[in-house]
């Protein structure tokens, strides 16, 4: 039976900067708004087009289908910590034996 493996990565948009080898990341929570944080370039990743933000995972709510994720960096709106769908994690289709080779 195949599982969803999800990663500690939420996906964002990226915009260069020309500050200080930086770019700015914007990450939508659960309604929808976007907290815009600066973080140094090479820390997002990119994977089949889209742009993921690595993250902390604090807590996971199974019944909403949500987790609450610790930005690296303060956003532009004083948030530190996000609630954030499952679909916005990066994640792949995978056997429960390749679940036990990633831990």
């Amino acid at each position: 039976m195949a599982e969803i493996l999800y990663f500690p990565e939420v996906e964002c948009e990226v915009t260069p900067s020309d500050l200080y080898g930086t770019e700015i990341v914007g990450v939508p929570d659960e309604t929808g708004n976007r907290h815009y944080l600066r973080i140094a370039r090479g820390v997002v990743g990119r994977e089949g087009g889209k742009t993921y933000l690595p993250v902390g995972i604090v807590e996971v709510d199974r019944r909403k289908k949500r987790a609450l994720i610790q930005l690296p960096y303060e956003a532009d709106s004083g948030a530190n910590r996000l609630w954030v769908p499952f679909e916005k994690f990066r994640h792949k289709v995978g056997s429960p034996e390749e679940s036990e080779s990633l831990a």
